[in-house]
């Protein structure tokens, strides 16, 4: 079985249960890493900044009482 390449678009559920039943190893499409790479780069001038940014270095627990 070939390497499941995951590119940002087109998972299917039968590449994730391929991985989690079969054993199928994944690896990430070079451009794929450079988005990663990119958002943590643009993630970590935020939080260098100081930007409140929800979900990154807010917390949601006052909301979880609504669910």
């Amino acid at each position: 079985m070939n390497n499941l390449i995951i590119t940002g678009t087109g998972l299917k559920i039968e590449d994730v249960v391929n991985v989690a039943r079969h054993g199928q190893k994944v690896e990430l499409h070079p451009d794929a890493r450079k988005r990663i790479n990119n958002c943590r780069a643009m993630l970590e001038k935020k939080i260098i900044a100081h930007e409140i940014m929800y979900g990154v270095n807010t917390g949601i627990e006052n909301f979880l009482k609504w669910f």
